[in-house]
């Protein structure tokens, strides 16, 4: 691409100006967006930007209505990725797409409430601008039009030639295995249809993931079931929160802490565990949920497609299974989590939203003492915009914060009433509980940013129940921390919930976990070791 010749008729490209201009902008938006956040410029990526710069170029002057809809499309891809640069300190990442797709419309109303105008803003100044200043250049004729086409498909053709022909090399026989994602990964430079491509890629690998979902799932290797085991928790709940900012729990010194419950409940001696030193394998939710309820990894995501996840081992181990879950059931049978969900005895997704504490009926409902089961109640938790997350009550409940803060700190009242509403009708001495959230949260910005800020990954975790349900855990949550001993990475809660359940792991099996505990799964597809948190 780097050959590729730059030199057009003068008439063709310049008017009076305004081409400057207009290629100007575009080369300052195309740098801005291949370097930002400017830590390192590689030359070698500079005659992307002029391509790229001159592919806006090009498009913006098509004639006719090709004009209007270059400036929209060019107009919706800048004010995107501007608008994420803002808020996330980074262009639009593999991670945010998908989780725009598995998002509901609750979270989806939240995240608009969060970000404003700007987006939309940006979306109609651009586009205008962009509209008014083509008008005057004069518009691409045939040269102009086929160097659109030809830079646009080279990617492509750079793939298709090569195998077509049966030449070598390893993108030639990956793209035969997985076009898309190989041609995704070809597009990666091209700002025009990264975007697109990734999209497309997104949406192949879920269709894949769903069709290999449906096959028969077994054991991980080196596991085994004691069926006469003793000790086991007849009723275990797993609390799934959302966007918990740990420095903003009192069970972690937090001074204006809301949790008063989960402060009472930790005050329970034997009956209780904060666990100190709790990390989420991910920043967003679905990436995080896929290894928290399975035996995914940060470094191995096959186990979820091949092994039983945390909910089917539940049924194996003779649990009765129901998911209570306040996110609605968009996405239920073709997403990672809904696939999870789905495994589940009992499945109920609250289709009118509303606060999680709308989920205590429906849990009073299901609950059967003495019975052996696993519910696993997925809230709304502390997720943007958090003024939606709570009640009046909760408002007041957060009266000591201060009011930058006071909404979000309200959205912890509101999840700790939750909690005080599951354990008030737990037999203590037979249940066991967990609250465990997806991920952290930056407050009052929000999470899933590709620079590893330790407050995404951090999260609050409580255990609470019978005094041996919960040193079971206790000694569990020893056993499967990273190899330093310092963090519980809740990419391990599968084994952690199975043992208790009656499972036994191989020491080959600890070990593999332990040692996947040291990793976490980025925004941008990365692994990322734990030392590199940023704190």
């Amino acid at each position: 691409m780097q050959s590729l010749s730059l030199k057009l008729p003068a008439k063709l490209v310049w008017r009076n100006g305004w081409g400057w201009l207009l290629f100007s902008l575009f080369l300052a938006y195309a740098f801005v967006l291949m370097y930002y956040p400017f830590a390192e410029i590689q030359t070698k990526r500079l005659s992307w930007v002029v391509v790229n710069a001159l592919t806006f170029f090009l498009l913006a002057r098509l004639p006719g209505m090709g004009r209007m809809l270059g400036a929209l499309l060019i107009g919706l891809l800048f004010s995107i990725n501007l608008s994420f640069i803002w808020f996330y300190g980074s262009r639009l990442t593999g991670g945010a797409i998908a989780s725009a797709f598995e998002t509901n419309p609750h979270e989806a109303l939240g995240f608009i409430e969060h970000v404003g105008v700007l987006p939309f803003a940006l979306f109609a100044a651009i586009s205008a601008l962009i509209y008014w200043l083509a008008g005057k250049v004069q518009p691409v004729g045939r040269k102009g039009g086929s160097l659109l086409l030809f830079i646009v498909l080279f990617p492509l053709l750079n793939l298709l030639l090569p195998a077509a022909f049966g030449a070598g090399g390893r993108e030639a026989y990956e793209f035969k295995i997985n076009p898309v994602s190989t041609l995704s990964r070809a597009y990666l430079r091209m700002q025009l249809l990264t975007d697109a491509m990734a999209v497309a890629s997104y949406r192949h690998e879920m269709s894949k993931l769903m069709e290999e979902s449906t096959r028969p799932r077994s054991l991980l290797p080196g596991t085994h079931f004691e069926r006469d085991a003793q000790g086991r928790p007849d009723t275990i709940v797993l609390v799934i929160g959302e966007s918990a900012a740990k420095g903003h729990y009192g069970l972690y010194g937090y001074r204006a802490g809301a949790d008063r419950a989960m402060q009472d409940l930790a005050s329970q001696h034997g009956h209780a565990l904060v666990v100190d030193k709790a990390v989420a394998p991910a920043p967003i939710t679905r990436e995080s949920l896929v290894r928290v309820l399975s035996f995914a990894s940060a470094r191995d995501d096959q186990p979820f497609v091949r092994n039983l996840n945390l909910v089917e081992m539940a049924r194996q181990a003779g649990y009765q299974t129901v998911w209570l879950s306040n996110q609605s059931e968009v996405g239920r049978h073709d997403t990672s989590v809904g696939v999870m969900a789905n495994t589940a005895d009992q499945v109920y997704f609250n289709r009118g939203g509303g606060l999680d504490i709308r989920l205590l009926d429906r849990f009073r409902q299901v609950l059967r003492p003495g019975t052996r089961q696993l519910i696993v109640l997925h809230l709304q938790g502390s997720h943007l915009a958090y003024a939606r997350q709570h009640d009046n009550a909760d408002w007041e409940s957060a009266a000591s914060s201060t009011a930058e803060v006071r909404h979000y700190d309200a959205t912890v009242a509101h999840t700790d009433r939750v909690l005080a509403g599951i354990v008030h009708v737990l037999p203590r001495q037979t249940s066991l509980m967990l609250y465990v959230p997806d991920h952290g949260e930056i407050v009052n910005k929000g999470h899933g940013f590709l620079a590893p800020d330790a407050r995404q990954y951090d999260i609050p975790m409580l255990v609470w129940g019978g005094e041996s349900h919960v040193a079971s855990i206790a000694n569990a949550l020893k056993a499967f921390r990273e190899p330093s001993g310092v963090y519980f990475n809740t990419v391990n809660l599968p084994f952690v919930l199975s043992e208790t359940m009656g499972y036994r792991f191989s020491a080959a099996v600890v070990q593999q976990a332990r040692n996947d505990a040291a990793y976490l799964f980025n925004v941008d597809g990365q692994v990322l070791p734990l030392s590199a948190l940023e704190r």
